[in-house]
């Protein structure tokens, strides 16, 4: 109540204030603002599309693509090398012959052999740097007797790695077998100390064209120790192909 001097009256009413709207969103930014990096823009906003990470995540797409790929055609490869060796066998079944895993087995006259891969170094042949194997990929490495000529079976990508094998061969003794291979025989002067030979059998078709057979021995004449020419001529013959 207020009092005027002459009497009490009631206070003017006043005006009511504005209804202002709540809220529910965040206020509209003002003109020209622009979120600072790092700050999330205000609710509402429409996000801009970054093609910059779009291209990143289909780099790094591509990238793990390839190197699954890689993987498999690295695994499809070690599996067909290992199957080499059963290849082989189902090639030469008397002279390969592996045992358990196929690190090493039997062969031809009770020899003892290895399974060699590329890059391993040969026991039979030995002693002729003139023997070029080329590139052959799988070997059953049998030797072990010195009483006993020793032998290689070399398996080889294709028939034209053989043939080259077979073209640069030193001057030699050729023989055509009966069991569909060809015989390369060379030795050294009957005059040297020990005599050594090498007789190589190679199959000009079908599905033993890529293997090499390579027999060597040596003969010491005056101990009499290894087998003359006759009789290494005989025990390559007897080979079980």
């Amino acid at each position: 109540m207020r009092y005027n001097g002459q009497n009490w009256s009631a206070p003017a009413p006043q005006p009511p204030y504005p209804n202002f709207p709540v809220n529910q969103g965040g206020w509209p930014p003002p003109a020209g603002f622009a979120p600072q990096p790092g700050i999330p823009p205000y609710p509402g906003m429409p996000r801009s599309s970054n093609p910059t990470g779009w291209i990143v995540v289909g780099v790094v797409v591509a990238l793990v693509v390839a190197a699954v790929l890689a993987l498999v055609v690295i695994r499809k490869g070690k599996g067909e090398g290992e199957s080499e060796l059963a290849k082989m066998k189902d090639a030469f079944p008397g002279l390969v012959q592996p045992v358990g895993s196929g690190v090493s087995g039997t062969g031809y006259d009770g020899h003892k052999c290895y399974h060699e891969t590329t890059g391993s170094t040969l026991i039979a042949p030995h002693n002729d740097d003139s023997l070029n194997l080329g590139p052959w990929t799988d070997a059953w490495d049998c030797w072990g007797f010195t009483d006993k000529p020793t032998y290689v079976v070399l398996a080889y990508l294709a028939q034209s790695d053989v043939r080259r094998v077979v073209d640069s061969l030193p001057p030699n003794e050729q023989s055509f077998g009966g069991d569909g291979y060809n015989g390369y025989r060379w030795q050294t002067p009957e005059s040297a100390t020990p005599v050594r030979y090498w007789k190589v059998e190679a199959f000009p078709s079908g599905a033993r064209s890529r293997y090499l057979i390579i027999a060597q021995d040596e003969y010491w004449r005056n101990s009499k120790q290894g087998r003359d020419i006759h009789a290494f001529d005989r025990w390559c013959v007897a080979m079980p192909l």
